[in-house]
């Protein structure tokens, strides 16, 4: 994927970066000094789920992490069910409860669901991406961010923002954030749900030296969701959360697995004809999967 999101840390008025392209750096360095840095030697054209991945498994995907456990013994949630991996491209495809959808997340990135919002996180927690269902109440995205944008500004009056739209995902980006004595800034991104009334609502925070990366996992998640394969589509906001059935399961890895040419699809794909032919094997072997509990 070419990342696009990214655009986001550039159009702060204090950086005028030459073309208006760069694919790495902070928000609080100048162009000049981003460009003397070794990663800005080479400039990725696109960015993979593989790219971003911190582990070669996916272990922090299993109820029993420590991370995992802590968070579930807190009432902070649970890790959503992982229907399926791609060992290749190191990412894992989750459900998730509190948006109704599927979608991506690379090895090594914690995912917690709480029903009402799902957070993916690394274990430092120097980047973060919350994602939930908003409800417009009339509004368009640019009204839902003037309020968000007046709720902060209240409590951060140096507060920077800018807004940019690419394709179907509108962004606020805001920084000069702190929490505590770190300097922090804030992404929300909005992107269309198949409801008319709801909106999703994803929001980035990170120190300001991961804010590429973080917009660009931000974005290949948002680009990987799928709300159809979720039990043949999205939850009614007041009806109970529901699971997707087996079938949309097996259709969504298919098509999330195969979109990647993933070399596990095709061993998968092989084990799965063998099982058919001898009914005494286990079809539940057909995908490799974390082991991680339904939610």
């Amino acid at each position: 994927m070419r990342p696009s999101l990214y655009r986001a840390t550039l159009a702060f008025p204090s950086l005028v970066p030459e073309r208006g392209l760069l694919n790495q750096g902070s928000l609080s360095e100048t162009p000049a000094a981003q460009a003397s840095r070794p990663e800005f030697e080479t400039k990725p054209a696109s960015v993979r789920f593989a790219l971003l991945a911190l582990a070669n498994t996916d272990d922090s995907l299993n109820q029993e992490h420590p991370i995992n456990a802590k968070l579930r013994s807190q009432g902070a949630g649970t890790v959503p069910m992982v229907i399926a991996t791609d060992e290749m491209e190191k990412f894992a495809i989750v459900v998730a409860r509190s948006v109704s959808a599927q979608f991506r997340v690379p090895f090594g990135w914690h995912v917690i669901d709480n029903g009402e919002q799902v957070r993916v996180f690394e274990p430092e927690e120097r980047v973060q991406i919350r994602m939930q269902r908003k409800s417009r109440e009339g509004r368009d995205n640019s009204a839902i961010f003037d309020q968000i944008e007046t709720e902060i500004r209240a409590n951060s009056a140096s507060l920077q923002s800018v807004r940019i739209q690419e394709g179907r995902i509108d962004v606020l980006g805001l920084r000069r954030l702190t929490r505590g004595d770190h300097a922090l800034e804030q992404y929300h991104l909005l992107t269309p749900m198949q409801q008319k009334h709801a909106v999703l609502h994803a929001c980035v925070t990170t120190v300001p030296a991961r804010n590429t990366s973080a917009l660009n996992l931000a974005e290949l998640i948002l680009k990987s969701l799928d709300f159809k394969s979720f039990n043949g589509g999205e939850a009614s906001p007041g009806a109970g959360s529901r699971l997707p059935s087996p079938k949309a399961h097996r259709k969504g890895m298919v098509r999330a697995l195969q979109a990647k040419g993933s070399v596990d699809l095709a061993r998968n794909e092989a084990a799965e004809r063998e099982a058919r032919s001898d009914r005494s094997h286990d079809s539940a072997a057909t995908f490799t999967s974390s082991g991680a509990t339904s939610l």
